[in-house]
């Protein structure tokens, strides 16, 4: 959610967050999925912005990505 609201001052609390509370240990891993996230997030708005034509499943080459699951996920 913070990747979709454009939010870089709260994704950049997000790692000090799980390393200060144990049971967010889990959530360690995808800190770093989130800042991706907002690239991609960024990324697609400027695609849409320039090329409003684009069908969900262009993204994909227009962002040059392997997998466009999560920039779909993003779009969704």
């Amino acid at each position: 959610m913070m990747a979709i609201m454009a939010d870089p001052m709260g994704l950049s609390e997000l790692p000090d967050l799980v390393q200060k509370f144990k049971h967010l240990a889990d959530c360690r891993e995808a800190t770093d999925a989130h800042f991706e996230d907002l690239n991609l997030f960024i990324r697609n708005r400027r695609i849409v912005r320039q090329k409003s034509g684009t069908l969900k499943n262009g993204f994909k080459e227009e962002l040059d990505i392997e997998y466009g699951h999560r920039a779909a996920g993003l779009i969704s």
